[in-house]
């Protein structure tokens, strides 16, 4: 039988469709006719080019008269997708300190593509508190302008411009920093600074090719102005340089005034209160020894204090009170850098708070605090020079002195000369049982910036055990012998027992021969890569040889491999020796540079092998389980 709609039905889906018609202008008197012969762009489509773009940014600083310091940024970006314009770019945050500032928004429009301007209402700008200040009573008063964009559609243009007024004293001196590149590409980016004539003033760029400024006189002001076209886009992709390319310019006279004015900033923050130094006795009476005293009192502070993550630039590099930081419990890193340094003197060590900034800053060339914004706690030990430890996880990772910027650092003397460059080497001897049960001897040694010297000397059980659990299935240390501990050298035999992993499906026991604890990047994609690549210094092998009980068989040695490249090389497999023992190895070496985005190919090509699971992996057969032995005689169920 038929189905078709009642005539009621029918009438109202009809009414619908007319009314539907007469509510879309020009949809009705079109119906029947010709399609015009453009169409439309669809509603939802974006147009060609990247995401977004900067058509221009343009920052520009004038010392005024009275000493305070106007920063001024125009920019022009055009959102050509509709990703750009709900995750990326429908707002701007720019932070400010009212303790210091003032910050006013001068303009926020957006032009379409068809030539009409969207003013924002007064409403699309709110002001809220920064995230990093949240939970940081101390900090509770640092603001954040979210400036919204309105009438966003793919090609429409932001036209948009802040004003931030620094005080007359926040700093000594005048000075800036400044991205050249950013998120998206940037056609043309101009930095502007206008200062009082005769004013000394020096400038650097960082990971970027030294640009010579234009310079001129107005209004009498001298003028700076550096002029970058057509920059590529810089996002924040992994693997990506920690640093992007920047300009700095300072008028302080030297980097010892520096260092001394920082110097005087930390110690207007007071010296520690009775309760630190308290507890700083106290970690430090049960830890026998210079180095683990002093690594339990780090360890005690960070301990006590959370950390908000208010980078010093902020907080112009002035802490806040150390006795109220202790008690409001919640410190940035440069007071927790300062209260550790000061819970280290109250038990007699010379230690205070510094800061360093990344590679490619000097100041000795360009003495600025901008970029200056990892705090550490720098303890001078004899003659040894100085040590630099991360007041947040002091025992974590290697010597922080044999890895940070020598040029761009406040600490109070020479550093140690930098260390040679060793391999770290994990070599493990050991036997399988019938059941599966592995005993070991593991043999550890590290050398330079990858030297767990901290995390040795305060707990070399958790190191030896992290280790073991990585290298050997089921791994546990059952005797430790650390035979060499030095700042930039160690060394530690253990014996480990654990136990093969239960066969998988196919009967097959897998072992991962993993690698040595290595910060290995992670692999850059194959296409749409737009940040450079870090290749970092790694130099890290791994032997594993090993004496199966009768039964036991090889189904797979991991996969042989030999990459070279301009990076590094990566060697790995497996063979049978003649006494019947099986040898596993592997090795990667990369030598530190920055390679270009669209020449990622070298680091997938040593990253690819040395993580595939076939690469690292020794394939095991278990024994055949032998069939009951029955008794003559005896009775058996079926």
């Amino acid at each position: 039988m038929s189905v078709r709609p009642s005539w009621p039905r029918a009438f109202l889906l009809a009414g619908t469709a007319a009314a539907a018609a007469a509510a879309v202008p020009g949809w009705a008197a079109n119906a029947g006719s010709a399609a015009p012969a453009v169409a439309p762009r669809p509603a939802f489509a974006g147009v060609p080019g990247p995401d977004a773009e900067y058509l221009s940014v343009t920052d520009r600083y004038t010392v005024r008269a009275d000493g305070a310091v106007v920063h001024e940024r125009e920019s022009r970006l055009q959102v050509n997708s509709f990703l750009a314009i709900s995750r990326t770019y429908g707002e701007t945050k720019v932070g400010w300190n009212p303790e210091t500032e003032t910050c006013e928004v001068v303009a926020d429009r957006t032009v379409l593509p068809s030539g009409a301007v969207v003013e924002a209402p007064a409403n699309a700008v709110v002001d809220d508190q920064p995230p990093e200040a949240e939970r940081d009573p101390l900090w509770s008063g640092l603001r954040r302008k979210v400036i919204v964009h309105t009438g966003l559609e793919p090609g429409a243009v932001i036209e948009e411009s802040w004003r931030i007024t620094r005080a007359h004293g926040a700093t000594p001196w005048f000075e800036f920093s400044e991205p050249i590149a950013f998120g998206p590409p940037v056609r043309v980016r101009v930095v502007e600074v206008e200062l009082p004539p005769g004013t000394r003033f020096v400038w650097e760029t960082v990971a970027w090719p030294a640009v010579e400024p234009t310079r001129e006189s107005r209004e009498g002001q001298e003028v700076w102005r550096w002029r970058f076209e057509n920059v590529p886009a810089r996002p924040a992709q992994p693997g990506a340089p920690a640093q992007g390319p920047v300009i700095v310019g300072s008028a302080c006279s030297s980097a010892q005034a520096l260092r001394a004015e920082l110097d005087a900033r930390i110690a207007k923050a007071g010296e520690a209160p009775e309760e630190v130094l308290a507890a700083a006795r106290t970690a430090g009476a049960a830890s026998p020894g210079d180095e683990t005293r002093l690594l339990a009192v780090l360890d005690a502070v960070a301990g006590r204090l959370a950390v908000a993550p208010i980078v010093p630039s902020v907080q112009h590099w002035r802490p806040r009170p150390l006795a109220e930081v202790w008690r409001a419990g919640v410190a940035t890193p440069l007071e927790l850098a300062a209260v550790a340094a000061a819970a280290l003197r109250g038990v007699g060590f010379a230690a205070t708070a510094a800061v360093v900034a990344p590679e490619g800053y000097s100041l000795e060339h360009c003495p600025a605090l901008a970029g200056l914004d990892r705090a550490v706690v720098a303890v001078t030990w004899g003659d040894d020079g100085v040590r630099l430890y991360d007041p947040a996880a002091p025992l974590e990772g290697g010597p922080l002195e044999a890895a940070v910027n020598r040029l761009a650092l406040t600490a109070p003397g020479p550093l140690p000369a930098a260390p040679p460059a060793r391999p770290t080497a994990l070599r493990i001897v050991g036997t399988v049982a019938s059941d599966g049960a592995i005993k070991a001897t593991l043999e550890f040694e590290a050398g330079g910036a990858g030297t767990p010297h901290a995390a040795l000397v305060r707990d070399p059980d958790r190191v030896a055990a992290d280790i073991a659990r990585a290298a050997v299935p089921g791994g546990k240390v059952t005797r430790l012998r650390v035979t060499g501990l030095g700042r930039t050298h160690a060394s530690f035999t253990a014996s480990v027992e654990g136990a093969l992993p239960a066969a998988d499906v196919l009967g097959l026991v897998r072992w991962e021969v993993a690698g040595v604890p290595a910060a290995l990047p992670p692999p850059p994609v194959a296409s749409g890569r737009l940040s450079p690549i870090a290749v970092p210094a790694i130099d890290a092998a791994i032997e594993l040889t090993v004496t199966l009980a009768p039964g036991w068989s090889v189904a797979a040695f991991p996969a042989a491999t030999r990459v070279s490249n301009e990076i590094g090389t990566v060697v790995a497999g497996g063979r049978r020796l003649a006494d019947g023992r099986l040898e596993i190895g592997r090795r990667i070496e990369m030598r530190p540079r920055v390679l270009p985005a669209e020449a990622s190919a070298p680091m997938r090509a040593l990253l690819a092998p040395w993580l595939a699971p076939a690469g690292r992996e020794l394939v095991l057969r278990p024994p055949t389980a032998a069939p009951a032995r029955v008794t003559p005689g005896a009775r058996t169920s079926t």
